[in-house]
């Protein structure tokens, strides 16, 4: 995966302000498209005196105004919802709430309505004309609120929905079983092989160390890798896997050379915090979190130990395979899914974990 895709993807799954600030955005557009329209339309609007500007003023001022206290009764509702799911099941399910698209469009709604409502209010009386009301604009302020009471028992619909166990670990193994095609030996068109002679350069290779932040392994840029190899003209083996913390100065991969000159080391996908959509192992640790947080003396729920504990077994048996296939973890040397590319195998270091061999040749 392209370092640069994955960072991208991550930043926009951590990036709650997106999705309200285009609301916002919307609500300034539309703002200007209707203004235009009143403009228009101000003379035929003007003889039927269909609102006053004091109603007009009124009613878009209690809209704007009571968006915003609502807004912020809402969120402060659905944040201790959140913490109580996460109290009681995993302070790791945070985030799972957080991304929920669902709740970032609903604020994006509100703050929507609000902002209009605002920009609305303005524009009455404006341009030297104290008896000028934007109809279209308080009509459109009207849809909008509409709108904002649609979004919210959609919003209570899904967190309510969300933070239900049964929900929450049905949710954790979608995701994970989503996630696993992507790391099978068949992903892409492409067939594991078996490697009888993989060359070890253990014993003497130049040691590459993590030079950046403290976080959680999310991948290998392997293509950037293979370009890496092929201009150094060396053979590496990364020592990392996805899921594994680093630090500066954890040893990340062996380059089979007396110096390293290539910053191999920024080939390393590296996360502040571990991804389901990138670690599907992460799946089950949240599950094994929730289960033995449900037999706690605090908890003493062993229903929701016995749903975690077969959502778990569901899901070990294509992990298992997966991994089995992908990754190493068998008795045999297998080669990663990208067999066939050039020079990127994987195979079981002497120590048993995962190690990732990238050279420049073709085997």
């Amino acid at each position: 995966m392209s370092a640069r895709v994955t960072r991208l993807r991550m930043w926009w799954d951590d990036a709650f302000w997106v999705i309200p600030l285009t609301g916002l955005v919307v609500a300034v557009v539309v703002d200007w498209i209707v203004d235009a329209a009143d403009e228009a339309f101000a003379d035929s609007v003007a003889e039927l005196a269909l609102l006053s500007p004091s109603a007009s003023v009124t009613f878009l001022a209690s809209i704007g105004g009571g968006m915003v206290t609502f807004t912020g009764f809402v969120f402060s509702v659905v944040l201790l919802m959140i913490q109580f799911g996460s109290s009681s099941y995993s302070p790791r399910t945070v985030a799972y709430f957080l991304r929920s698209r669902v709740t970032q469009s609903v604020l994006a709604i509100f703050v929507g309505t609000s902002a209009y409502a605002f920009l609305a209010l303005i524009s009455i009386g404006s341009a030297g004309r104290d008896t000028y009301v934007p109809f279209f604009g308080v009509l459109v302020s009207l849809l909008f609120l509409l709108a904002s009471l649609v979004a919210f028992l959609a919003l209570i619909q899904n967190v309510a929905g969300r933070i239900r166990v049964d929900a929450l670990l049905s949710d954790l193994g979608k995701i994970a079983r989503r996630a696993l095609p992507r790391h099978s030996p068949g992903a892409r068109g492409q067939r594991a092989a078996v490697l009888d002679a993989a060359p070890d350069i253990e014993d003497g290779g130049a040691v590459v160390r993590h030079r950046g932040d403290t976080g959680q392994g999310v991948g290998i840029d392997v293509a950037r890798a293979e370009r890496m190899a092929a201009r150094s003209g060396v053979e590496v083996v990364f020592q990392v896997r996805v899921g594994d913390g680093i630090a500066p100065g954890t040893r990340v991969a062996l380059v089979a050379a007396d110096s390293v000159v290539e910053r191999f080391d920024r080939c390393v996908i590296v996360h502040r915090e571990r991804s389901l959509k990138y670690d599907p192992v992460y799946a089950l640790r949240i599950l094994t979190d929730v289960g033995l947080r449900a037999l706690s003396p605090a908890i003493n729920d062993p229903t929701t130990a016995v749903r975690a504990l077969e959502r778990s077994k569901r899901y070990c048996g294509p992990l298992r395979r997966c991994h089995s296939a992908r990754f190493g973890f068998g008795p045999e040397r297998a080669a990663s899914s990208c067999a066939g590319r050039r020079g990127v195998t994987s195979l079981t270091s002497r120590s048993g974990r995962c190690s990732r061999r990238v050279c420049p040749h073709r085997r």
